[in-house]
């Protein structure tokens, strides 16, 4: 795959390898994403452990219920707007 430059290569890597243990894991790579990014900027280097995908899985199964996709959020808020 061309990515322009070696760095931009890596991150690709990066970015392909995550999403793939979220398939591994069974964990909407979606739902994690979303909910990764949002805790990052709160959540201490020393359990960075716990946003790895099959990590998450257990964590999310134990505090809460996964949100559904991005389509079904849109649409529910839709018919709760009126």
């Amino acid at each position: 795959m061309f990515c322009g430059n070696h760095e931009a290569a890596e991150r690709t890597a990066v970015i392909y390898s995550l999403l793939g243990s979220c398939r591994l894991a069974g964990v909407n790579p979606e739902a994690w994403l979303t909910d990764v990014l949002g805790r990052i900027p709160d959540h201490s280097v020393q359990r960075l452990d716990e946003l790895l995908p099959i990590n998450w899985k257990q964590t999310k199964q134990k505090t809460t219920k996964l949100l559904p996709p991005l389509e079904n959020r849109i649409l529910l808020a839709q018919a709760m707007q009126g």
